[in-house]
């Protein structure tokens, strides 16, 4: 075996090598946005992310129910359960997790705001009851 014929195999492989780098790259980065479970990779339009947002318009209904019987919003989403929901869904998308916050319950101005957010906390999609639609805080 001749030194030229050893080296013309070690410049294919340098050849291959940038190649099957920039498809694992590419392969990772379509499992993980798929998954949406890093915030890097945190789509509000991610099919999950709709999915989440539909869930939450489940709680939604449920907080405004609670607020027509009690008068206020509820402290915690669990004090919806099980009259108004049997079990408080997790957020599909994201770091998992619901953040709930009530706000002005004395008087007319009753509001709560809901939302989910990417594992590091930001971006964050959130509902807020004044304005009665979702919105992105990125």
């Amino acid at each position: 075996m001749s030194p030229t014929h050893s080296t013309n195999g070690y410049r294919k492989i340098f050849l291959l090598l940038p190649i099957l780098a920039l498809f694992t790259a590419v392969a990772a980065y379509e499992y993980m946005r798929s998954r949406g479970a890093y915030e890097y990779f945190f789509d509000a339009t991610h099919r999950n992310a709709i999915k989440t947002r539909s869930l939450g318009d489940g709680i939604v209904s449920s907080l405004e129910a609670y607020e027509e019987t009690h008068g206020v919003f509820p402290r915690t989403l669990d004090e919806l359960t099980p009259k108004y929901l049997p079990t408080v869904p997790r957020p599909i998308y994201g770091s998992g997790e619901w953040s709930y916050r009530r706000d002005g319950q004395s008087g007319s101005e009753r509001e709560f705001c809901l939302s989910f957010h990417a594992v590091g906390g930001y971006p964050t999609i959130f509902y807020e009851s004044r304005t009665g639609k979702w919105a992105v805080d990125d």
